[in-house]
């Protein structure tokens, strides 16, 4: 099960923190890395 937090600004080693605009899509960790978001209309994002 896939944990979804925010993809931050700021990384720290392999750390990921989560943002606190919740405007902003939630994208999925899969190994530890952030793999894909999607919004309200399905749209999906990719972390770059």
């Amino acid at each position: 099960m896939s944990d979804a937090v925010s993809y931050p600004r700021n990384r720290v080693k392999d750390e990921f923190y989560p943002r606190l605009n919740k405007d902003e899509p939630l994208f999925v960790k899969e190994n530890g890395k952030p793999k894909y978001a999607q919004d309200g209309a399905g749209n999906e994002f990719y972390p770059t």
